[in-house]
Parts: structure tokens; C-alpha cells; sequence
């Protein structure tokens, strides 16, 4: 399960940096909620992550929230995928990704498309693993 945990959280950082989220649990993904003018000119007085532009909304400013993704195994099959840790700011990375959400930039969720693809991940693992035990 930890290999296809990581699979997961590799999914979603890349998918959030490319500006993209999905709303609800295997939903599709959609365009995270653009940034005000105001706060693209405040972005641009800062120094921003590498991954980032003052004009992206990909819920990248420092990087810390998406640096500190993880995930725990709460059964067999049943992972929990969120953001841990605290930040330098005074606030936990669990608490930036829960005042995103509620502006609109929800990005912890899997889309269909993305279940799909940790699904064939996990078999293709899972039937090389069978092979490696008949032999």
C-alpha cells in the first residue's frame, strides 16, 4: 500500500500544480478558482516557489502545502491522502488546504480518470508481485 500511496499523492500534487482540482470525490477535475488582481499584484512582491507565476492559481506560494503531502493506511485498501505538518507561517499545511477549500480551490479529492489510473498502478504491481511468488 505504501507504493501505491505515494502513486496517489505524486497525482495530486502534479494535477494541483498544473492548476487543476476536483471538487468532489471522483468527480472531474476542473480549473482551480482564478486569483484577484489584487492578490496576483501582491504575488509579484514576493518571492514566489519555483513552480509557480504570480497569475497561476495552482495553490502554490511557498510550496509548503503541497511539499507536505502524505498519506496513512487506514485499513487494508483505504488510504487517507492530506497535507501534514506545520508550516513557518505559524499555521498547519491541513489548515491552508481547508481555507482554500473554502474559497473554492478544492484539490485533495481523486477524479475518476485519476482512480483509474492508481487502479491499473496497484494491479500492475500486484500481478508482478504474483509472478515474482510462483516462481
Amino acid at each position: 500500500m505504501d507504493k501505491v500511496g505515494q502513486f496517489s499523492v505524486d497525482i495530486i500534487v502534479r494535477r494541483t500544480r498544473l492548476g487543476y482540482g476536483v471538487d468532489k470525490e471522483l468527480g472531474p477535475r476542473s480549473r482551480l478558482a482564478g486569483l484577484s488582481e489584487k492578490y496576483i499584484q501582491k504575488r509579484k512582491g514576493i518571492r514566489l516557489d519555483a513552480t509557480t507565476r504570480p497569475a497561476r492559481s495552482n495553490l502554490t506560494n511557498t510550496g509548503q502545502m503541497l511539499r507536505s503531502m502524505g498519506f496513512k493506511v487506514l485499513e487494508p485498501g483505504k488510504l487517507l491522502i492530506e497535507p501534514e505538518g506545520s508550516r513557518d507561517d505559524g499555521y498547519t499545511n491541513i489548515q491552508i488546504a481547508e481555507f482554500n477549500a473554502d474559497r473554492g480551490r478544492v484539490f485533495n479529492n481523486v477524479s475518476n480518470n485519476e482512480f483509474l489510473q492508481i487502479l491499473r498502478f496497484y494491479k500492475r504491481n500486484f500481478t508482478d508481485l504474483l509472478k515474482k511468488v510462483r516462481l
